[in-house]
């Protein structure tokens, strides 16, 4: 059955202010909801552009994956520092890190930014970005202080916010990183590019008890997946190019029927996690 056509679809909007945030909790806003980009017009409703997400934590700034959305992600920023950020990648492909040049704040000297990977992963294609011929520019036009830390899957990260991380890892041909951010009465995990190759038992315990879970990857994988999702709210990114947005609105009636708090991101919305 299809998806009903309503004119409540939310179109794109601007983002809100950066640094505001719900007394119940952090803002996450969406500022690049595909798994690469794509352009036109049957893009408006969901958006176009690749996978970026800005989480506004009690001051605390941290942005998931860089891919083309995170230039938006940075433009909304300006005028908001000093920021320090920091800034997870779940894998270290080019369309998950073709923002990094185009992000407006790592051109300012007052801001300061850290890169998270797992095996020195985003360093080394960072490297390989910004590098000729790709790119005519290195990372040392950025002005930002920027600094680069490897993490220990599965073991616990404190950053100074009382905001805990957590990994795990992900597999494929190409193997990534999946986040849990833990804070003060919040909890937010992020599994993206999730493939036949992940193990839907360790996902779904990763995610307990998660106030949201940011899910994105292969259409059965994800489907087999949510009605055994314990998280308070699901929301499905990394929308597949060649998608519209009415094919987009059928892929979220058809997952709302396999669970009802399930929902597809749209690039410049703002949740409220409690």
């Amino acid at each position: 059955m299809a998806a009903p056509k309503t004119s409540s679809t939310p179109s794109l909007a601007p983002s809100p202010e950066p640094d505001r945030q719900s007394a119940n909790g952090p803002l996450v806003t969406f500022h690049g909801v595909r798994s690469a980009p794509q352009d036109g017009p049957q893009t408006r409703a969901f958006g176009g552009h690749s996978s970026c997400i800005a989480i506004s934590a009690g001051g605390t700034l941290l942005i998931l994956d860089a891919g083309s959305g995170m230039r938006t992600c940075g433009l909304s920023l300006l005028g908001k520092g000093p920021l320090e950020g920091h800034v997870f990648f779940s894998r270290p492909t080019v369309v998950r890190t073709i923002g990094i040049p185009f992000f407006a704040p790592a051109f300012s000297a007052d801001n300061s930014f850290t890169l998270y990977s797992t095996g020195a992963a985003i360093r080394s294609e960072l490297g390989r970005l910004m590098s000729d011929p790709v790119f005519p520019v290195s990372p040392d036009i950025f002005n930002a202080t920027v600094t680069f830390r490897d993490l220990e899957p599965g073991t616990p990260v404190a950053l100074a916010s009382n905001i805990t991380i957590t990994t795990l890892v992900l597999g494929g041909s190409m193997p990534g990183t999946a986040y849990r951010f833990d804070g003060d009465g919040w909890s937010l995990a992020w599994v993206a590019g999730i493939t036949d190759h992940d193990d839907p038992d360790a996902i779904h315990a990763f995610a307990r008890g998660a106030g949201l879970l940011i899910a994105g990857g292969d259409r059965e994988v994800i489907d087999a997946l949510i009605p055994e999702v314990s998280a308070t709210e699901l929301v499905i990114t990394d929308h597949p190019p060649g998608l519209g947005d009415d094919d987009l609105a059928d892929r979220e009636y058809a997952l709302q029927r396999l669970a009802p708090n399930a929902r597809l991101a749209r690039q410049g919305e703002t949740l409220r996690l409690n």
